[in-house]
């Protein structure tokens, strides 16, 4: 990540990723992400999981549907995903990828208003909420509050809610403020989008508040056969250049 500087104001979520260029990104490293970010994430949902069954899965800010689509395929005929995302050039790109047989059903809505969106309250109750990457564009922890209120309300008794969290504010960077951050490209410019800094245990203090019990927050962790295939050297210098992501995980006990 480049060297941030805070931006007053807030840049609107459409305006970020309007173009469709945020999902060229994320095809390109899907591959890191697999053996990374996406490995820790379906480590914990495989444990939430545990045996086989039909559940259904509310996919937030799914975006070109990566997520949603490698859940299907994971878990195979008895999951079913809802990906809801509040912008039209992301759904288009996850249309494009394909619904998986049509296992996925692809949304436009806002996360912070889940009760306005008719796909979600029909479908509702879920056995998993999950996002990625994406808490960092509530911009303040009553948003964040609001959202995770959203999730509970529509996640069933015992469900797991499970979210990829950017980096946490870096030194002398004021947690709540908003930030560009530059995503860099093998071809062409870097995909500049901006984000709001929040303390890791802040996300998991305010999923407590929502009325989750017992929020943990662990660190993303790399599939052991990705560095035993290439080497611990090459992962450290991945996650140089991208570390410091992390996993939040909350269960409905009520």
């Amino acid at each position: 990540m480049t060297e941030r500087e805070e931006r007053s104001g807030v840049v609107g979520v459409e305006d970020q990723y309007g173009d469709g260029r945020y999902v060229e990104f994320a095809r390109e490293k899907d591959g890191l992400f697999e053996e990374w970010l996406h490995f820790t994430f379906f480590r914990e949902l495989d444990r939430a999981f545990g045996g086989h069954g039909r559940r259904k899965v509310l996919d937030l800010g799914c975006g070109g549907g990566a997520i949603s689509r490698k859940i299907v395929r994971r878990y195979g005929n008895g999951v079913t995903v809802l990906g809801l995302d509040i912008t039209r050039a992301m759904l288009e790109g996850a249309q494009a990828g394909g619904d998986c047989g049509g296992a996925i059903a692809y949304h436009l809505g806002n996360m912070l208003e889940l009760s306005k969106v008719r796909a979600v309250t029909d479908a509702a109750p879920f056995q998993a909420v999950t996002s990625s990457l994406v808490l960092g564009h509530m911009r303040s922890t009553a948003e964040l509050h609001r959202a995770f209120s959203e999730m509970l309300r529509v996640l069933a008794p015992g469900g797991v809610s499970i979210h990829l969290l950017i980096p946490e504010p870096i030194p002398g960077e004021k947690e709540g403020s908003t930030v560009p951050v530059d995503l860099p490209m093998s071809n062409g410019p870097p995909v500049r989008v901006y984000d709001t800094m929040w303390a890791h245990t802040t996300y998991r203090d305010i999923m407590n508040k929502a009325g989750f019990k017992d929020a943990v927050v662990m660190p993303c962790s790399v599939d052991p056969a990705a560095i035993e295939r290439d080497g611990e050297e090459k992962w450290k210098t991945i996650l140089g250049e991208f570390g410091g992501f992390a996993l939040l995980v909350g269960y409905n006990n009520s």
